[in-house]
């Protein structure tokens, strides 16, 4: 029977929660505390995946193909919102609508960070939390890091179709293309930890503006490169960025736990710099150099408390 309390895209109300992992730094094998925390406490691993093994990967919208985060088992939940659940990914993260193939080339191995699913609060497509639901978690997860060469040498990446499932119609938690600032943007202090994160999220959507039309550029001859994804993922950060701005006032907490989701940004934000050359190159380290500054400052939130 489903499950009156869950929403059409996972959520549910007063769930019992899992207990995310500390954002500390696991310095064997690298995995950052802005990943971390991404995790059920105590559930991470460091585990080698075989030759000929296979993980899977839903994506679409600002969720690339080639993403950090995949799972051992492909995708098979009836609908939409039981994948979110189990998996603990926003719509507006995420579109959820197509299927990719990580395979272990044969003679090889790679090591990776696998663990439980950490529960996320559920969010409006403004940014602001939905009161008492969440995104349940508890599946099983992989943090690939396929920017590493002795990995992405030994790894083949490829579509493996649709998901399984009908995509949603309902558009209420899905972010309004081409967000912009709002509110007094140069009203924020930099001195303080919240409104440092708020700021550096409106100039990661700046820079992120930039490098989707350098892809748009780019797209004429190179069709791999599009900057719709990199448009998706500034208006994610804007997002975030104005529900922090308007939460300040009226209730401060619900600011910095706004603040403090930019943490797991990483998760769903993939900047592939591969296909560009020169300043153009330069146009993406910028952008994914601002999004490493976002996710340290709202990683040092989550370890405060």
């Amino acid at each position: 029977m489903a499950d009156p309390t869950m929403t059409n895209f996972g959520a549910r109300k007063n769930p019992m929660l899992t207990l995310a992992n500390p954002a500390k730094a696991y310095p064997d094998w690298s995995l950052p505390s802005d990943q971390a925390v991404n995790f059920i406490a105590g559930s991470i691993a460091r585990t080698e995946i075989p030759a000929g093994a296979k993980l899977y990967r839903v994506y679409g919208g600002p969720a690339r193909i080639n993403g950090a985060y995949w799972s051992p088992d492909k995708p098979d939940e009836k609908t939409e919102g039981d994948w979110r659940s189990q998996n603990a990914v926003e719509p507006w993260w995420n579109a959820g609508t197509d299927v990719a193939v990580l395979t272990v080339k044969d003679g090889t191995s790679i090591h990776v960070w696998s663990g439980g699913i950490t529960s996320q609060p559920a969010l409006y497509a403004n940014g602001d939390r939905i009161p008492d639901y969440f995104l349940v978690g508890g599946g099983r997860q992989c943090f690939v890091q396929s920017w590493l060469p002795e990995i992405r040498d030994a790894i083949e990446i490829a579509p493996d179709g649709r998901t399984p499932w009908k995509p949603s119609t309902d558009d209420t938690y899905r972010v309004t293309p081409n967000v912009q600032p709002s509110g007094d943007v140069d009203s924020l202090k930099f001195t303080d930890p919240v409104q440092k994160v708020a700021i550096y999220l409106y100039e990661g959507g700046t820079a992120m503006r930039a490098l989707a039309k350098v892809l748009d550029a780019v797209h004429a001859t190179d069709p791999k490169a599009a900057g719709g994804p990199a448009d998706m993922a500034a208006d994610n950060l804007i997002t975030l960025a104005n529900s922090i701005l308007r939460n300040l006032a009226t209730d401060p907490q619900a600011a910095r736990d706004i603040a403090k989701r930019a943490a797991g940004l990483r998760r769903v934000i993939d900047i592939d710099t591969s296909m560009l050359t020169g300043p153009d190159a330069k146009t993406a380290q910028q952008a994914d150099a601002l999004l490493t500054v976002i996710v340290n400052g709202a990683a040092m939130l989550v370890q405060d408390g």
